[in-house]
């Protein structure tokens, strides 16, 4: 009898198909791409006509802000740690006053020492220089005398600083002769002032806004100084004012799309001031109306 043969089922392997594993996946990014478009906002296009301003209104007016005249009470030599325009805060050294002269001479020697910045101040000074060579005009030559005083402030600003306060941690500061002014508040610090320092909005006429009696004094520039005389300002308020003469033509328009609550592009043009307050002066009647009540509505209709 012949043995029994056994017999065994061939199994075929799998075979990686490489065409369908390809399908799969332009299968999924097409459908991954088809969600995203649908539930994506998308840009609308829109064309822009050139054409001229219905209207442009330009005005002179003043600005009202709490601002405080910093005044000598030594006789001596000064010297700034804050550059002009630049911002304070409470208890910052803002300038010195020498009466010996040793210190002010010291401390100018030091500032002609260039290698002495840190690579912070100079990579501030690159910045603003950079900044300023991309929007150079031609036709704003002027312009590259603010970037020499930017320059030149934060130089001396840096370089000052630096030395007093070496001379308050050497305990080489004699402060019987020399006399360092700190900020009492935070705020803008100014080397200028134009007489104006008081102004109010009861105080304020229309002479005030005449240019041709307008004088502003620059302070930076003096190095010897007696007691009394004005070396900067600061100032402490972020909350300004601005009073604006406008006819009583300009007036009415304004107070009727106010008045009706029209959100017009008109009553928009006239009030554009993005500040906490803004007072109107009547320069024909002399009176001065204070708008900020309507300003304010209006300032939340455009929201």
């Amino acid at each position: 009898m012949s043995k029994r043969k056994k017999i065994v089922k061939y199994k075929k392997p799998i075979r990686f198909n490489i065409g369908i594993f390809v399908f799969l996946i332009i299968l999924a990014y097409f459908v991954i791409s088809l969600m995203s478009y649908a539930f994506k906002s998308h840009v609308a296009f829109y064309e822009v006509l050139s054409g001229e301003l219905a209207s442009n209104l330009t005005y002179n007016g003043i600005i009202i802000r709490d601002e405080k005249l910093m005044k000598a009470k030594y006789d001596g030599y000064l010297n700034y740690y804050i550059k002009d325009s630049d911002k304070a805060g409470k208890g910052d050294p803002v300038y010195s006053i020498d009466e010996s002269k040793d210190y002010y001479k010291a401390i100018n020697e030091n500032a002609k020492n260039v290698s002495n910045l840190s690579q912070e101040v100079l990579d501030e000074i690159a910045t603003n220089v950079n900044d300023y060579t991309f929007t150079y005009n031609d036709n704003s030559f002027y312009t590259v005398y603010d970037i020499k005083s930017q320059v030149n402030g934060s130089i001396t600003e840096a370089l000052n600083s630096e030395y007093l306060e070496k001379l308050i941690d050497d305990g080489k500061m004699d402060d019987t002769v020399f006399h360092v002014s700190n900020a009492k508040k935070a705020g803008l610090v100014t080397y200028w002032s134009d007489g104006y320092e008081d102004l109010t909005v009861d105080s304020f006429t229309s002479n005030c806004l005449n240019t041709h009696d307008y004088r502003k004094t620059t302070h930076i520039a003096n190095d010897e100084i007696i007691s009394g005389d004005i070396v900067g300002k600061l100032i402490t308020s972020e909350q300004w004012k601005i009073i604006i003469p406008i006819d009583d033509e300009v007036l009415t328009e304004l107070e009727d799309a106010l008045s009706s609550g029209r959100d017009t592009d008109r009553a928009l043009e006239l009030a554009q001031f993005e500040v906490d307050e803004i007072t109107r002066a009547n320069i024909k009647e002399g009176e001065i109306e204070d708008l900020e009540a309507e300003f304010r509505k209006l300032s939340n209709s455009r929201k």
